[in-house]
């Protein structure tokens, strides 16, 4: 199994920009991706790579399975009881950013560092809870490590 934490709020994968170039029949649209993301992504690959330097990614044909805990930041207004039950995961954060724009984040970055691509991930898992420490934890395991641990 392979992980890595990101500590810091959370982070979603944000729509490409689009930009004009050129005018009349030479106007054509450029997209690019933001700079958070890009910003992101490179942060996620290097704590992946300070932590497994002699990573070889799994090969295309080995499915994956992707395990993805974002820790939100408790809100400033909460009550101390209230803080206690966010703490015991009995209140879940209900706010963006929405799973699956940290999971296409994340998958992007690790893309051909930690696999060859993330259509190997067929069983994904992704949870939010609060904590006093925001953060992103990322699991990554092969389908046969999945089910040696969790049947």
């Amino acid at each position: 199994m392979l992980s890595i934490t990101v500590y810091g709020r959370p982070l979603s994968k944000q729509r490409h920009e689009s930009s004009i170039r050129g005018h009349g029949e030479n106007v054509h649209i450029h997209e690019f991706n933001p700079m958070s993301n890009v910003n992101h992504e490179t942060l996620l690959k290097l704590r992946f790579m300070e932590k497994y330097p002699t990573h070889i990614p799994y090969e295309k044909d080995v499915p994956l399975v992707s395990l993805i805990k974002i820790y939100f930041m408790i809100p400033n207004g909460a009550k101390k009881d209230e803080k206690d039950l966010m703490l015991r995961e009995l209140i879940y954060p209900t706010k963006k950013p929405d799973n699956d724009n940290v999971e296409k984040i994340s998958w992007d970055a690790l893309n051909q560092i930690a696999f060859a691509d993330d259509c190997q991930i067929v069983k994904n898992i992704t949870e939010k809870f609060y904590s006093d420490r925001p953060r992103v934890e990322i699991y990554l395991m092969t389908v046969d490590e999945f089910k040696s641990i969790y049947f």
